[in-house]
């Protein structure tokens, strides 16, 4: 649950509704929980001793290491399995210089629970360990300088997605020893594949051969379950436009599946100009398609599934004046549509089922209202704030970051929290327009961690960039720094937050600061978790590591896990027993 800010790199997965709506078209979005690459993102460590390699790595007490040899996370997508409610074993993947070719990867997933609880893996050598298998030695993703990454590798749920050097897409989930083939004959012509949250489902898109009508681009829709019968087990649904350059806008297409992973749904247009029609159906069953509505844009669903969300007669403006009558319905068949809002630029669902929205949009600035129980008393709507340009971000206890300034060229706004239900303080965490466009809020709704270029009008090569990295509790709105000129940022559940600092550029030193009652930053100093850090993730609630690796090309370099010491939320316990090999 880290942002790297070296080079102010910047995604879409944690920006703002109104500055990746139109990018991004898909529902399905990455949980926070990510893994992002450091400096360069290359694996491999010095090259010969010609790059001077810096200081030695300096382990924190407790580190156990689980791979032996140059490793990384994955860049592009969660590294970890991450399905809600789910009581199997965590699994992560990571990749290393491939042992069979000089310029392959090798792609390993890990049985990250087994080894918390002290079991030995072996993740090289002669004998398969059923806990740590490799999936491919050809693995291939975009990397940077990319702008966009369609054959990206990422956990969604407890599936995994990612592709092999031929532009093969494979899928993988525990209990699995090999990946399987999505698509037959996909070679290159096969992207962003995304699993849904829950279950076996995956959606894929397909490149045609030809594309028919000049100005539009289209792609085969292809989508099944890992656990199809099928080979390969994903099939097309349907044939649709995902770009189209004969009218400005929005982008008119989005795809997602259900909570529980069952349906399947999307929009297009028909034809170049049209408005999007919304169809569904069950994975698997070609005979249960339905129709859902036309002329409906950004819909979403339900957390619990049962009901539709769209923008009717949404106007696709790009100029700040959007605006589309916000509406719900029953999922899958619709009997009739309710109107919920009128004017609405923007919204989105909470995990808890509010709906929070922009309305009134002019010039970009629209007022922030909620509606707490949209299906219980819909008609009572909560005015949150006005003049706000976007929703930042929504946390799981009712409370919404949203954004007044937001500067499009350095990507730094102003930062305001509010309860949905109108009740307490407005923290505004800053009214200057320097944060930066990511905010963890703590599981349990005590506090938030986010952070501001402090020096954004001197910065310069000889002065760069300082990130303050905050903690601000929500139940009076206080704020304490945590630290300075950090390249990363993040939480490990309500127990801490998580520094990445002394950025070289490659690498960084990791450390965890404690937090009491879910709500107060401790004031105990940081606890060094590992210097040298090249990229982590925090593995939580269970089994309670932060997973890291360290590249540097010193013999201790390799991934680790540092397991967390759950009675005061620092790092830190005894050392478990733990065989690496990393076949170098």
């Amino acid at each position: 649950m880290n942002l790297i800010f070296r080079g102010l790199m910047f995604g879409c997965a944690t920006a703002l509704v109104i500055g990746c709506g139109a990018s991004s078209g898909s529902t399905i979005t990455y949980p926070d929980a990510q893994t992002t690459p450091g400096g360069g993102g290359a694996v491999g460590g010095v090259d010969g001793g010609t790059v001077d390699p810096g200081p030695p790595p300096v382990a924190g007490e407790g580190n156990v290491l689980l791979f032996k040899g140059a490793a990384e996370m994955l860049s592009h997508g969660p590294a970890c399995t991450n399905e809600l409610g789910a009581t199997a074993d965590r699994w992560c993947a990571f990749i290393s210089p491939s042992s069979n070719s000089l310029d392959g990867l090798d792609l390993f997933v890990i049985n990250v629970s087994r080894a918390a609880a002290g079991g030995t893996i072996t993740c090289a050598g002669g004998n398969a360990d059923p806990n740590c298998l490799k999936l491919t030695a050809g693995f291939f993703e975009e990397s940077a300088p990319a702008t966009s990454f369609p054959h990206a590798a990422g956990f969604q749920g407890d599936n995994l997605v990612y592709f092999d050097r031929t532009g093969t897409g494979y899928g993988w989930r525990p209990g699995m020893f090999n990946g399987r083939a999505l698509v037959a004959d996909g070679m290159g012509a096969v992207h962003d594949c995304v699993p849904s949250s829950k279950g076996q489902s995956i959606q894929c898109q397909k490149d045609l051969a030809i594309q028919p009508v000049a100005g539009i681009t289209q792609v085969d829709l292809m989508v099944g379950r890992l656990d199809s019968v099928t080979d390969p087990p994903l099939v097309k649904v349907d044939t649709v436009i995902t770009n189209d350059t004969t009218v400005m806008g929005l982008q008119r297409f989005r795809v997602g599946f259900s909570p529980d992973g069952q349906y399947f749904a999307w929009s297009s247009s028909a034809s170049a100009g049209g408005v999007e029609t919304l169809k569904t159906e069950k994975v698997g069953d070609p005979g249960t398609l339905i129709t859902v509505a036309t002329d409906v844009s950004r819909w979403m669903l339900s957390p619990d599934g049962s009901r539709w969300y769209w923008l009717s007669q949404f106007n696709y403006d790009n100029s700040g004046m959007r605006s589309g009558t916000l509406q719900t319905a029953d999922f899958p068949q619709v009997a009739a549509a309710t109107t919920l809002l009128s004017n609405v630029g923007d919204f989105t669902v909470t995990r808890a089922g509010a709906i929070v929205a922009r309305t009134m949009v002019s010039k970009s600035l629209g007022d922030l209202q909620a509606i707490p129980d949209p299906v219980g008393a819909p008609m009572t709507v909560t005015m949150l704030d006005t003049g706000v340009v976007g929703i930042v971000s929504v946390g799981p206890k009712g409370y919404v970051a949203y954004t007044k300034s937001y500067d499009s060229i350095l990507q730094v706004l102003d930062l305001y929290v509010k309860n949905l239900d109108g009740t307490g303080m407005t923290c505004a965490l800053t009214r200057t327009t320097n944060a930066v466009r990511s905010v963890f809020f703590l599981p349990g709704g005590g506090g938030v961690l986010w952070a501001q270029i402090t020096n954004l009008d001197t910065a310069s090569i000889t002065d760069p960039l300082d990130i303050r990295e905050a903690f601000t509790r929500l139940s009076d709105c206080n704020t304490v720094t945590v630290a300075s000129k950090v390249g990363s940022f993040g939480i490990v559940g309500d127990q801490g937050v998580l520094i990445e600092d002394q950025v070289n550029g490659s690498d960084g030193t990791l450390s965890i600061q404690a937090v009491t009652d879910g709500e107060t930053l401790g004031t105990a100093a940081p606890v060094l978790i590992q210097t040298r850090v090249n990229n982590y993730t925090p593995v939580t609630p269970t089994p309670g590591v932060v997973l890291f690796t360290v590249a540097t090309g010193y013999p201790s370099d390799g991934l680790y896990l540092h397991p967390m010491d759950t009675s005061n939320g620092a790092g830190g316990s005894a050392p478990m027993s733990m065989s690496a090999d990393g076949g170098q």
